[in-house]
C-alpha cells in the first residue's frame, strides 16, 4: 500500500473512523456537511429521495416513495428502472464526497430508510 493509500481518506472509506453528518434537508435541496470537507449539495432527484425519507421518517418501500417523487402512473417495471438509476447516483454522489452511501439504505426486503449515525444531525426545513 502506498502512503497516500493509507491516509485518513482511505480509513474513512473502509468504515474504520465515522465522521459525523449534519443534514440540511429543504426538500429541492439538500446540504451534507462532514467535518471539515467542503459540503455536498444534492438537489433533482437525489434531494427529493432523501427529503422523502426525512420526511415519512420510517422505513417505506421503495415503489411507495419513488411514486411520490416521480407521480406518474408507470408501469412498476419501468418506475424500478428509473428509482434504481437515480439510487445509484446518489449513492455515488455520497461516496464521492466521502459521505456513506448507506446514510439512504435498503433493508433488503424491498424498504429503503435513511440511516443517521451516531453523531449525525438532521435540520429539516422541509
Amino acid at each position: 500500500m502506498s502512503l497516500d493509500a493509507s491516509g485518513a481518506a482511505a480509513t474513512l472509506a473502509a468504515g474504520g473512523m465515522a465522521v459525523p453528518v449534519h443534514m440540511v434537508v429543504r426538500y429541492d435541496t439538500v446540504h451534507l456537511h462532514r467535518g471539515d470537507d467542503p459540503p455536498l449539495a444534492l438537489d433533482g432527484i437525489g434531494a427529493r429521495i432523501v427529503s422523502e425519507l426525512v420526511v415519512i421518517a420510517k422505513p417505506v418501500s421503495w415503489e411507495a416513495l419513488a411514486r411520490e417523487i416521480w407521480r406518474n402512473d408507470e408501469p412498476a417495471v419501468q418506475l424500478r428502472e428509473r428509482w434504481d438509476v437515480a439510487l445509484v447516483r446518489l449513492r455515488k454522489k455520497l461516496k464521492d464526497a466521502r459521505i456513506r452511501p448507506d446514510l439512504v439504505r435498503a433493508d433488503g426486503t424491498g424498504n429503503i430508510e435513511l440511516f443517521l449515525a451516531r453523531g449525525d444531525t438532521l435540520d429539516d426545513q422541509t
